[in-house]
């Protein structure tokens, strides 16, 4: 859709129905405020489900937010989770960015 409003809501009814790049796409939305308001928490949400639903760039996007804080608290616990879910699915930069951010985590 050329309209960000109605794109964002068709992505919304997608991902609900677990469709995980349609989860990516609603989160990129909600991260950025384009379509309706800045929702980090949302698009933190959406990113999850798009992970868990297969989509790899999802499991990235997510793991970044959680790490940083981006929008939402700190959960460097939550964002390795993302990781190992897009390294399973054989993102292999996945795999290489939870084996360096696993050397970050304090003992």
């Amino acid at each position: 859709a050329d309209d960000p409003a109605t794109a964002r809501r068709a992505l919304g009814r997608a991902c609900a129905l677990g469709v995980g790049g349609a989860c990516r796409l609603a989160g990129e939305l909600e991260r950025l405020g384009r379509g309706g308001p800045r929702d980090p928490a949302a698009a933190a949400a959406d990113y999850r489900a798009g992970c868990l639903a297969g989509d790899g760039e999802a499991c990235n996007a997510g793991a970044l937010m959680r790490w940083v804080g981006d929008g939402v608290p700190p959960d460097r616990p939550g964002a390795l989770e993302l990781l190992e879910r897009g390294c399973a699915l054989g993102r292999a930069d996945l795999c290489r960015r939870l084996g360096e951010l696993r050397g970050a985590q304090p003992p």
